[in-house]
C-alpha cells in the first residue's frame, strides 16, 4: 500500500502518533525529524547549517526510500508547531510544489521581522545566524509577512493556522490570517484558550489532522 506523509517538525511531547493510525487517507505515515535551534533553514550566516535541504531533500528521499510513501505533493504534508510552524508556513510559501497541506499550530511567523531586545540578546544574535541580518535579502526572503505578497494562490498549499488567545503570537498569527485572506490564499484560522504550551496545542491537534484528511488526497 502507498501511504500519505506529514511531515510534524517541531518538538513533540503529546500523543501524536494516534493519527498515524488512522486509515482515512489510505494509511498515514508521521516523520519527525529533529531541528534543534535552525528554524528549519539554511543558515545565511552558517553554511554548513542546511537544515531545509535536509528536511526537503535528505529527508524526503530517506522516507520514499524506506517507505511505501506517496511521492506527489498531494499525498504529502509538512505540520509544524511554534518553530516548526513557521517554517511549515514559510516552505507553503517558498516551495509550493513540496505540500499539499501545512498545518501551522502557533507559528513563529513574525520571528523575521523581531527587533533586537537587550532582555533576548543572545537568542537575537541565533536569529542573525539563521536569517542574515536585518533588512538583508536572505532575511526578507525568509520573511512569510512577504512571502505572501508573490505566492500563487491557486499553486499554494492548503494553509492550516492556529493560536492561543493568550499567547503573545496570537497578534501576528491574527494579522497573518488577515494577510492571507487579502491576497486570496486557502486556509482557516483557530483560536483556542490557553497560551504557548502543549495544553493548547494538544486542544488544537484533532481539529488540524480533521483538516489533513479533508484536504490531503486519499491514496488507495
Amino acid at each position: 500500500m502507498v501511504a500519505t506523509a506529514a511531515f510534524g517538525i517541531g518538538r513533540t511531547s503529546s500523543d501524536v502518533a494516534q493519527y498515524a493510525a488512522s486509515d482515512r487517507t489510505g494509511g498515514l505515515i508521521l516523520v519527525m525529524p529533529e531541528g534543534e535551534f535552525s528554524y528549519y533553514q539554511n543558515a545565511a550566516l552558517k553554511p554548513e547549517d542546511k537544515y531545509e535541504d535536509y528536511l526537503v531533500n535528505d529527508l524526503t528521499k530517506d522516507v520514499e526510500a524506506r517507505l511505501p510513501a506517496a511521492k506527489d505533493r498531494e499525498s504529502r504534508a509538512i505540520i509544524g508547531i511554534s518553530m516548526g510552524g513557521f517554517a511549515s508556513v514559510k516552505l507553503a510559501l517558498s516551495r509550493p510544489e513540496l505540500f499539499g497541506f501545512v498545518g501551522a499550530i502557533s507559528p513563529a511567523i513574525d520571528v523575521c521581522g523581531r527587533r533586537f531586545s537587550i532582555k533576548r540578546t543572545g537568542e537575537w544574535w541565533r536569529l542573525r545566524t539563521i536569517f542574515g541580518p536585518v533588512g538583508s535579502k536572505v532575511r526578507q526572503g525568509s520573511d512569510p509577512f512577504l512571502l505572501v505578497q508573490s505566492a500563487n494562490p491557486s499553486a499554494a498549499p492548503y494553509i492550516y493556522l492556529t493560536a492561543g488567545d493568550t499567547e503573545p503570537l496570537r497578534e501576528p498569527d491574527t494579522r497573518f490570517a488577515q494577510r492571507l485572506k487579502k491576497y486570496g490564499l486557502s486556509y482557516e484560522f483557530h483560536t483556542k484558550p490557553g497560551g504557548h504550551d502543549w495544553n493548547e496545542w494538544d486542544t488544537q491537534l484533532p481539529g488540524c489532522f480533521e483538516s489533513l484528511f479533508v484536504h490531503l488526497k486519499p491514496v488507495r
